[in-house]
């Protein structure tokens, strides 16, 4: 099986506007968790967020790029351009047509559909390019204009885990032959909608988040996190320095509830369990488990007892922590953030720790490293994510270097197609569609869902 390597790492997040700057941060136990400058915060239950407000759009963007550009966009660019920059690669020489752009991102442009939708609400004509800049792809064409990248492109899109599923996508699609290096990670910008949204659940800490300890409560942020991905044959015979390698990846589904994981955590370990088998790593071996960590009472209940069931508690178990007591909780961009610094963690043999940890939070007992970055030596590390919907994800990282460090190989399996469904302006079900196709019979026709008055054309292929 290919083994893949990580040779690149960008990141902008609370902590600093560059990937060196937050991890020195973060192992030094600060906190990036600051009052909210972007929208008055005032009748919120909270005033505090993960605002990258060290990150200065005009220092990296032209003019047009700071005034006209999403946040997203730009915290996306910029840090995009890092990781490039840190893997050595020259964009105009490699193979652009086997080089992808795969990430995850749960609000892309939403700054920009707020504004547009405050501009209706205040009676003024919304301005069109705020809703353009809105839609999820758009951070997809911005990257894929600065980079040139012809290959794959992927957005993931489901809340938390939206990252760490790009990467296992990335991962995919490199050892499926389809690129040769791939962008990765995630972004999202703090937006006031989510910001509101948790604070209506009840789901917020009243200052900057504490996960396994006290205040109970989440903390949201803002983040971009990249990695680069390559053959580790390819990376090494380019000389190109490797900070860890990713094994494997697993995805799983609980069906449970909207917002709320299944408390049994069953399919969250299955994810992990599923994890370690396709890398070909026991559990005992793991060294450090980057925890998905959020600081609510249900999360952090689960997954301690996942981690205490995974991996044991002999020796105190495996040491345990999570960034967002320093960065907040990124949504899309979490997964993204969280590899990078597990990346770090390996290459350096040192542990972030959970920043603002005070005491354990009853039901949390787990080796939570507290508040300074521990020397301890990694060979073997898991970052995971759950999200709302019961999504959940895993991925394995390891020293590229160990001895026998070859995954197993994995069946190859033929695919078939063995059922249909559709609903369309021209059939509802297969058999409807099939006689309309034989037919001949068109579905376009007058709109009558809405008003089309004043458009040309009036017509549309509508579902009757």
């Amino acid at each position: 099986m290919t083994r893949i390597a990580i040779t690149g790492l960008g990141a902008i997040t609370a902590l600093g506007p560059s990937r060196e700057t937050t991890w020195q941060r973060l192992v030094d136990g600060e906190s990036g968790i600051v009052e909210i400058r972007s929208w008055d915060s005032s009748l919120y239950p909270t005033h505090h967020g993960g605002e990258a407000q060290t990150f200065v759009p005009s220092e990296h963007l032209d003019r047009r790029q700071v005034r006209r550009w999403d946040r997203c966009h730009q915290l996306a660019v910029v840090a995009a351009r890092e990781t490039i920059a840190d893997a050595g690669i020259d964009a105009g020489e490699v193979d652009r047509s086997r080089a992808g752009i795969i990430i995850g991102s749960s609000l892309g442009g939403t700054p920009s559909w707020q504004q547009f939708d405050k501009q209706v609400r205040n009676g003024r004509r919304g301005r069109g390019r705020f809703i353009y800049e809105y839609p999820l792809h758009v951070c997809l064409d911005r990257l894929t204009a600065e980079t040139g990248f012809l290959g794959p492109r992927v957005v993931a899109s489901t809340a938390c885990t939206a990252s760490t599923i790009a990467i296992g996508f990335a991962l995919d699609a490199i050892r499926g032959g389809q690129a040769d290096i791939v962008l990765t990670g995630g972004v999202d910008p703090l937006a006031e909608l989510s910001f509101a949204g948790f604070s209506s659940m009840k789901a917020v800490a009243p200052v900057a988040c504490a996960p396994f300890s006290l205040p109970v409560g989440m903390t949201t942020g803002e983040a971009a996190g990249f990695l680069l991905l390559e053959p580790l044959e390819r990376a090494l015979d380019r000389g190109a320095h490797v900070y860890a390698e990713v094994v494997s990846h697993q995805f799983t589904t609980d069906a449970y509830h909207a917002t709320a994981g299944d408390p049994t955590g069953t399919s969250q370990r299955r994810a992990i369990e599923e994890a370690l088998v396709r890398s070909g790593i026991a559990a005992e071996d793991v060294d450090y488990v980057n925890a998905h960590g959020t600081g609510t009472t249900t999360n952090d209940a689960i997954e301690s007892r996942l981690v205490q069931t995974v991996f044991g508690q002999e020796d105190g178990g495996v040491p345990v922590s999570t960034v967002k007591g320093a960065l907040g909780h990124t949504l899309g961009a979490a997964g993204g953030i969280e590899a990078l610094a597990t990346a770090l963690a390996v290459s350096r043999d040192l542990l972030p720790p959970t920043a603002n940890f005070t005491k354990p939070r009853p039901g949390a007992d787990v080796d939570c490293i507290p508040n300074k970055g521990r020397e301890h030596p990694v060979r073997v590390a898991v970052t995971q994510n759950f999200a709302f919907g019961g999504n959940n994800a895993a991925v394995t990282i390891r020293k590229h270097d160990l001895e026998g460090a070859a995954a197993p190989e994995l069946p190859r399996r033929r695919v078939v197609i063995t059922g249909l469904g559709m609903i369309t302006p021209i059939g509802a079900g297969k058999e409807e569609l099939i006689e309309s196709l034989r037919s001949g019979r068109g579905g376009v026709d007058e709109i009558r869902t809405f008003d089309p008055s004043g458009l040309f054309p009036s017509i549309a292929g509508t579902i009757p």
